[in-house]
């Protein structure tokens, strides 16, 4: 019998002025005045197959609508750089909840409304469709789609930023507990 293996944000793939806690499953900021262009990747690339994960961003004193250009959540190819954010890039995708955006190569793609913190931001990528793509979900309503390339490998990429340290975070659930809004069962 084997044991489950899931996946966790990558200290080896941690952007300047971020740090992990809780296992790798929580980023945070540990330097001040540091915008988001910066990234983690999560652990255990998607090359086939599905892949699903949550995301949950908080503040310990931002008031409401105070997160606007500090988070990103989506997919980067592994090459992707750690200084851009999720979305900036040609070789990632991001939903940027603060401002309701989802991004490719630092262009707006659609448009949704902004959603405020600790709601449950679900990244499903899947390369089994017959047009491989990733799909994001709020509170379990799919909420943007992006198109992909099935020629690289991926994973879980978060983007945030903080005027003070350790005022950002976002926690990550690669399915080590259950999911709150799994869409469907990813294989």
């Amino acid at each position: 019998m084997t044991s489950r293996t899931y996946a966790t944000l990558n200290a080896n793939a941690l952007g300047d002025g971020l740090s992990l806690d809780q296992g790798n499953l929580v980023v945070t900021t540990n330097a001040d005045g540091l915008d988001f262009h910066r990234a983690v990747f999560g652990t255990q690339p998607k090359g086939t197959g599905q892949m699903y994960f949550e995301t949950y961003f908080y503040s310990t004193s931002r008031p409401t609508g105070g997160l606007v250009n500090l988070l990103s959540v989506g997919v980067a190819q592994v090459g992707s750089s750690l200084s851009k954010y999720v979305g900036e890039e040609s070789t990632s995708y991001g939903f940027r909840p603060a401002d309701g955006g989802i991004y490719n190569d630092d262009t707006e793609s659609q448009s949704t409304d902004a959603i405020g913190e600790r709601m449950c931001i679900g990244v499903l990528l899947d390369l089994t469709a017959s047009t491989p793509n990733v799909v994001w979900y709020v509170d379990g309503s799919q909420i943007g789609y992006s198109e992909i390339d099935t020629d690289e490998l991926w994973v879980p990429a978060i983007s945030i930023g903080a005027t003070t340290a350790g005022d950002v975070s976002a926690f990550v659930n690669f399915g080590q507990r259950p999911f709150e809004n799994q869409p469907a069962p990813v294989v």
